[in-house]
């Protein structure tokens, strides 16, 4: 029986080596973000040069649909790296090819399942809108590993860095296409754990990125608003200015409020800061 385990063993390592091998000679390798978020996936092999990562995932629920190759994030690559099981062979290029065995019933080879969330964005401090989706990792090949995957795929490491900050952070301003104004958001209550400032119209404009806040007063989501305003602008000059939101402790609580027409004749939402 053992004999006979071992020889479907490895048939079925050979298949799955061979598949990864085809998938990868398409080269229509797409990007992680383009994957259905609905659909779970089976990883089923990768190959790795110089730090780069072409993954080959197997739909879960089609198993007759061919494979496709995705470039591995940040996240991935850890998930990959972190987790056991992987056969390994190097090419004449110098690349490494690994793959995963699944075989029910033989402990270590369960196979490592994935489903993508819907991307989250925010700006990182440079100013720039980093976009990355957190990768659930619903089976590993080592049941007592799946714990640890599971917590690299649901972190973003300089998201992470960011929120770590103790201060109320002041960021890069990003562009004026990439803001919204006040009556571009609902009326509710909001949470900045960070601030920008810049110039528009030769006028001087504070932009907070705003973190929506549920009825339980929890946090609804990790993607940030850059939003200005009117009646933003007059709160943050109550608070003393930018030097003063410079030295507060985050989160900063954002009311806003209803529309209201500015002197200049435009609609804007009142703001309350605290």
């Amino acid at each position: 029986m053992y004999a006979e385990t071992k020889d479907k063993i490895e048939t079925k390592s050979r298949e799955i080596r061979t598949k990864v091998l085809r998938t990868l000679e398409k080269k229509d390798t797409q990007k992680l973000s383009a994957l259905d978020t609905d659909k779970k996936w089976e990883v089923l092999g990768f190959r790795e040069k110089e730090d780069k990562y072409r993954v080959v995932l197997q739909e879960q629920t089609s198993p007759a649909v061919e494979p496709v190759s995705v470039w591995a994030t940040k996240g991935l690559r850890k998930i990959l790296l972190e987790c056991e099981g992987f056969r390994k062979q190097e090419d004449i290029f110098g690349r490494n090819l690994f793959w995963l065995v699944t075989f029910d019933g033989v402990a270590g080879l369960g196979g490592l399942e994935l489903q993508i969330a819907p991307a989250k964005s925010f700006w990182n401090k440079e100013g720039a809108k980093i976009a990355w989706n957190q990768i659930q990792v619903l089976k590993a090949p080592d049941p007592g590993r799946l714990a640890v995957l599971q917590a690299i795929g649901a972190k973003c490491e300089e998201y992470g860095a960011l929120l770590a900050k103790t201060d109320f952070q002041k960021a890069a301003a990003p562009a004026n296409k990439d803001t919204k104004k006040t009556t571009d958001l609902p009326a509710g209550e909001y949470i900045a754990n960070r601030f920008a400032e810049t110039t528009f119209r030769k006028s001087p404009r504070t932009i907070l990125f705003l973190l929506p806040l549920g009825e339980d007063g929890e946090q609804k989501t990790d993607e940030e608003t850059p939003t200005h305003g009117f009646f933003l602008e007059k709160e943050v000059a109550a608070l003393g200015g930018r030097e003063a939101l410079e030295k507060r402790k985050p989160p900063l609580h954002c009311w806003l409020g209803e529309e209201k027409t500015t002197p200049n004749k435009r609609k804007c939402r009142r703001v309350a800061l605290a």
